[in-house]
């Protein structure tokens, strides 16, 4: 593979991709790796110790770009929960600001908002108080202050009002995914036919399927409209469904997801999710009551994770990590392939899928220890 100024400029055997003798390169040999597009995260809601609700800056956006490389990760949605609107703003306005990218770590692509327009009884982590109904006043005022950042808002269907928000936010470009939410399958059937195209972590915070009660998650396994997101790290998904999920949609339909929380990148167990402790026992980030807040997944670890559970070739697994994600939020253009004109995010697995290089626009953003330097010439 050839890179140059950022982008993919060859792929093949070297002979065919070699540059001209008198053009001064760095080698790097993957010794014997596979190399892949980088993975793309939809929903981080923090890492390295820092909680983006907690701190809506554009900092925080940094601090959790430089620690994603080392599990494969070169591009993510900084994802903002249920906050107040103060919270909010400062979020959507650091985003713009941030440098993610452009030096030593992933790339930002835009803000995921996980919230406020959720379900009550389906809030999960999420503070009840917080919630309230869809309003396209509130999505103009996002979008103005963002800059049209917001690129991924996960509601409830069901919610008056959702109906006005979703049809709005796609017609100004902006990923609608469904989630923490009670709503029939009718109620998601209607979102899915107004432009939603993604079910936010199915299954979990969302109602059950039952023989004549399909909900939102047989709306999300039926309707090939919808794209299933997925934790699957074994706590928020028991690998048989996970199973489940994959022979439903298919691969090109399934996208990996990790919900990561501060601990990801970090040696913290304990963090603070506005004001209510949360403790990491066991892999699980639980509030004191035992709901799930999150979780310590990284990409590179699903992406083991459901080669192992379910079988699939390699290939159709890094889809679910890299083009598809690209996909359903409208980056894949110059991200989430290894074609020539994209945006040179790659990451070098070994034999086992784990991490030995993540290379962002080109650059190397994470080595891994036993890895040597690339060679100039």
């Amino acid at each position: 593979m050839l890179v140059r100024d950022g982008r993919i400029a060859a792929v093949g055997p070297v002979r065919d991709v070699a540059p001209p003798a008198s053009e001064p390169v760095e080698r790097i040999d993957a010794r014997g790796g596979i190399i892949a597009p980088g993975f793309v995260d939809l929903q981080v809601n923090g890492a390295a110790g820092v909680l983006f609700t907690d701190d809506p800056t554009s900092q925080a956006i940094d601090t959790m770009a430089a620690a994603l490389p080392q599990f494969g990760c070169t591009s993510f949605l900084p994802t903002l929960l249920s906050c107040p609107d103060d919270v909010t703003h400062r979020a959507l306005a650091a985003a713009p600001k941030a440098s993610t990218g452009l030096t030593a770590g992933a790339q930002a692509l835009g803000v995921h908002m996980e919230g406020p327009f959720l379900a009550p009884d389906r809030a999960g982590a999420h503070d009840r108080r917080l919630l309230r109904p869809p309003s396209t006043a509130d999505l103009d005022r996002w979008l103005d202050v963002s800059h049209s950042a917001l690129r991924l808002l996960t509601l409830a269907p069901e919610l008056p009002g959702a109906s006005e928000v979703i049809r709005e936010a796609v017609r100004r470009g902006v990923t609608v995914a469904v989630g923490h939410t009670a709503a029939t399958y009718d109620d998601t059937a209607r979102a899915a036919d107004l432009g939603a195209s993604m079910v936010t972590h199915l299954f979990n915070a969302t109602g059950g399927l039952t023989a004549r009660g399909p909900g939102a998650v047989g709306a999300a396994l039926d309707l090939d409209a919808l794209s299933a997101g997925i934790i699957a790290d074994g706590i928020h998904l028991h690998p048989a469904t996970v199973r489940v999920v994959v022979k439903a949609k298919g691969p090109e339909r399934t996208v990996l997801v990790t919900d990561a929380m501060p601990p990801v990148g970090a040696a913290s167990h304990e963090f603070s999710l506005l004001g209510r402790p949360v403790t990491v026992r066991d892999g699980a980030c639980r509030l004191d009551d035992g709901t799930l807040a999150g979780s310590t997944l990284t990409m590179d670890r699903a992406l083991r994770n459901v080669v192992e559970w379910t079988g699939l070739p390699l290939h159709d697994a890094l889809g679910m990590a890299t083009l598809l994600p690209a996909r359903l939020i409208g980056a894949d253009a110059r991200k989430g392939s290894l074609e020539v004109g994209k945006d040179a995010d790659l990451v070098v697995l070994d034999r086992d899928l784990r991490v030995r290089l993540t290379l962002v626009g080109g650059r190397v953003v994470f080595r891994s220890p036993n890895v040597p330097a690339g060679q100039r010439s």
